[in-house]
């Protein structure tokens, strides 16, 4: 066999072996689209569970919304939890890209995060929490799906 036909019949192979690959890796981690992840902590009271919701396109993070629900029977636990939440988002309402709302509703206190990555103004909150400057971060959705499952999420893109 000549090597002109080994290129023949070898070529197709791999172009069509490295098209699967690119198809593969578009369906694995797809470049535009929604990560859903879920956290819940043990059972008993107070219970919390967490649902953050990212939303990406070209595998940079564009939003993330943060759902935190803590549910107890102890009134006055919830309440201090709220005044704790509004107490440390205090110095964040200054920022156009960061908003949280906190409510309590009988037994369950919700508080939604969202932050636009797309708005970040690193500077100010670097100056806001007093760290030193540095380079621009641009979010990847594989990082941050990592960072999600390091603290004990379940992810799914959707």
């Amino acid at each position: 066999m000549s090597t002109r036909d080994l290129v023949r019949k070898v070529l197709p192979a791999v172009i069509v072996g490295i098209l699967l690959i690119v198809i593969a890796i578009f369906i694995w981690i797809p470049p535009t689209g929604k990560l859903v992840c879920s956290l819940s902590s043990a059972p008993g009271d107070p219970q919390a569970d967490y649902t953050f919701t990212i939303r990406f396109n070209l595998w940079k993070v564009n939003k993330v919304e943060t759902k935190q629900v803590v549910t107890s029977k102890n009134k006055d636990l919830l309440k201090a939890y709220e005044k704790e939440d509004q107490d440390a988002i205090e110095k964040y309402k200054s920022l156009d890209f960061f908003q949280r709302k906190v409510s309590i509703k009988g037994e369950k206190l919700t508080s939604v995060t969202t932050i636009n990555y797309k708005k970040v103004d690193e500077d100010a909150l670097m100056e806001l929490e007093g760290t030193v400057k540095g380079k621009k971060n641009n979010y990847k959705i594989g990082a941050t799906k990592k960072m999600y499952e390091a603290l004990g999420a379940t992810c799914k893109y959707k």
